[in-house]
């Protein structure tokens, strides 16, 4: 991977140094070298690049990808999975996507989801159940650690989860039949509203982005990302998971993974019934 990034991190730097910052700068990359010289660790006047700064621009874009795709492709597919084995919500999103479009201009932005309650309320129904980490707060310990409670001394590189989300998520005293999807759970039945402060703003009672010191920073701009991802899937596609009898989600290590053996057939919207089959 370094083989392609560091041409690619070599080739902008150079290009900053002929040329001030545009409007049209968006990638995370430009925005580190511009800050690197900022900060004085690149000039524009230096016709020498540093080998090892360009090896950690390098490994801090590779760490920053992984963190931030790996969360958006879960839960994208937790939230496609429980929308196509639920077809009864379908056309209900779609609608209030639709109108929330209408009002937007056609523009897909953040703004829009300020519109769909119902759509939020799914997002957050879909997290509450399958939390993408059954245990938050977790830590990997550098030496030993005794706790005289349980009278037992855990090793280093053990690792200790210290909020139990996927329980407290499935905890009666915390929700209504809580083992039961209910993907409008969370609309105020007397304004018809849901809005994104709670599914990101963490309680004892909902812990999907851990709590205190350790809650996600990146849950707010995490979460919307994911909801475009998701909602431009449902307003254009259709699919099938009639037949399938595996789980849709694993459960390893702490982790709630999408099955990555299910195979959905899937056909756009517009296809008539002369367009064929659903296609995998």
């Amino acid at each position: 991977m370094k083989q392609i990034i560091i041409p690619e991190i070599r080739r902008r730097i150079e290009q900053k140094k002929i040329s001030e910052k545009q409007d049209q700068d968006i990638f995370y990359l430009d925005v580190m070298i511009e800050l690197a010289m900022k900060d004085g660790y690149l000039s524009r006047d230096n016709q020498d690049i540093d080998e090892h700064f360009l090896d950690k621009i390098a490994n801090h874009l590779l760490f920053i990808c992984h963190e931030m795709i790996s969360p958006f492709w879960m839960v994208a597919s937790m939230l496609l999975f429980e929308l196509w084995s639920r077809p009864e919500y379908a056309t209900p999103l779609r609608k209030e996507l639709e109108s929330a479009l209408e009002l937007t201009g056609g523009q897909w932005s953040f703004d829009l989801f300020k519109q769909t309650p119902k759509f939020e309320s799914f997002t957050k129904e879909t997290l509450r159940l399958n939390p993408p980490s059954a245990l938050t707060s977790g830590r990997q310990l550098l030496k030993p650690l005794t706790l005289q409670s349980f009278a037992h001394t855990f090793n280093p590189g053990a690792k200790i989860g210290f909020m139990p989300a996927r329980w407290a998520q499935r905890d009666p005293d915390n929700y209504r039949d809580p083992n039961t999807f209910d993907g409008y759970r969370f609309v105020d039945p007397a304004t018809g509203t849901c809005d994104i402060s709670g599914t990101i703003t963490p309680t004892e009672k909902w812990l999907p982005f851990a709590i205190g010191a350790s809650t996600c920073p990146g849950r707010l701009a995490g979460t919307r990302i994911t909801q475009v991802m998701f909602a431009k899937i449902l307003y254009g596609y259709d699919a099938n998971l009639d037949g399938i009898d595996a789980a849709f989600f694993l459960h390893y290590d702490g982790v709630t993974w999408p099955n990555p053996e299910i195979t959905v057939l899937v056909r756009t919207r517009q296809a008539d019934e002369n367009d064929g089959p659903l296609c995998p």
